[in-house]
């Protein structure tokens, strides 16, 4: 009796190996085709943005031209129509280029280094102020570990989400931004979270808000393209790293995101 116990559990251990191995298989072969279409992705838009600017170029070029050429004998209203396409030819030129540079992210070398994250927190946090003097923000950091991993990208990330939260607090009474290191599950991994104060946003943009040229919000001024978020949760993907959001309206908005400690560093 016990002979065919030791049996049975045998054939289910080498049943469960097997599924356990068919399930390897199945994840590779969609990382695969996951690796494959980003590729196509980014190569599309890579494409789509140079065959745009030829045309669009063209457009500048000639309505320049008339403009310089009818001179004064432009009226008033003919004067606005034409600095009207100037202008919007020059936001869909930064846009293409915006496109292309989002596009060209998930080539982009890597160089994975040892990173004091206290240093690089406050020098994107002097970045900031210098861009937005006339903001003034309560800023409230928490102590950071060593983190491994690019430092531009990390840079760029940080710069990003630092804007993007003094940009959206600016209607705050006292505006504050708090950068905090939380607990984390993950083996290996930190876990962040930059908070704001300000104007918030509504809990079913939480994924949305990440798209390309998704803006949290209509500004009156023109205040970037809608593209930092969608480059953020790219950098914190090409770092292994995850990424998302919470947020109310006029309750403020919390973006958390993992990244890979430096060896040696606790989660």
């Amino acid at each position: 009796m016990s002979l065919n116990t030791h049996d049975a559990n045998e054939a289910d251990e080498l049943e469960q190996v097997g599924q356990l191995h068919s399930l390897r298989l199945a994840l590779k072969e969609k990382e695969e085709e996951c690796s494959d279409l980003q590729r196509e992705l980014a190569a599309f838009a890579h494409s789509v943005s140079h065959d745009l600017r030829a045309p669009l170029n063209h457009i500048v070029g000639f309505v320049s031209l008339l403009k310089d050429s009818l001179g004064d004998s432009l009226g008033e209203e003919e004067a606005s129509y034409i600095d009207t396409i100037l202008e919007s030819s020059d936001q869909l030129r930064s846009q293409i280029q915006a496109l292309l540079e989002y596009s060209r992210l998930n080539q982009a070398e890597m160089y994975h280094i040892e990173i004091e994250f206290d240093i690089l927190v406050k020098e994107a946090i002097e970045q900031v102020e210098r861009s937005r003097p006339h903001c003034q923000v309560d800023w409230h950091i928490d102590a950071m570990p060593l983190v491994f991993g690019d430092p531009t990208m990390l840079r760029q990330l940080l710069l990003c989400l630092f804007d993007n939260a003094v940009k959206y607090t600016r209607s705050a009474e006292q505006p504050r931004v708090d950068m905090v290191r939380l607990s984390c599950e993950e083996p290996g991994f930190a876990l962040f979270a930059v908070k704001d104060n300000g104007i918030g946003f509504a809990p079913a943009q939480e994924k949305q808000i990440f798209y390309v040229f998704q803006r949290l919000h209509h500004i009156e001024e023109k205040d970037g393209l809608g593209m930092g978020l969608a480059k953020v949760q790219r950098y914190v993907h090409r770092h292994g790293g995850r990424i998302w959001a919470h947020g109310e309206p006029e309750e403020g908005a919390s973006f958390y995101f993992t990244l890979p400690l430096y060896q040696g560093e606790d989660g």
